[in-house]
């Protein structure tokens, strides 16, 4: 464990969490962004804590009924620096014509 050294910083007025090794790479966190069910729920207090402490991603995934890129396209409009991805998204649900034009 001494080789973990973790360090408060401040970047832009915010405490930022940095986690390096001995080797000095940064290791990145990120966080699930929503809970599936008949309402999505996305907790966009947690998400903007998370980018306000320098966490690097928001992931999001989908399962039948739900859509992976609405909740990502929701949470890019209402944050500025953390990077949002797909954990998962259905294949066989989309043509692959419609998978490029949702991947632009």
């Amino acid at each position: 464990m001494d080789q973990t050294d973790i360090r408060p910083q401040e970047q832009a007025g915010t405490e930022h969490l940095e986690f390096r090794d001995q080797g000095e790479n940064p290791m990145k966190l990120g966080v699930n962004a929503a809970g599936f069910g008949p309402k999505i729920k996305i907790n966009m207090e947690r998400i903007l804590k998370a980018e306000a402490l320098g966490f690097d991603s928001v992931w999001t995934a989908e399962a039948w009924g739900g859509d992976a890129v609405t909740p990502a396209a929701w949470i890019l409009a209402q944050t500025k620096k953390i990077k949002v991805g797909t954990a998962i998204m259905q294949m066989p649900a989309r043509s692959p014509a419609m998978a490029a034009m949702t991947a632009m």
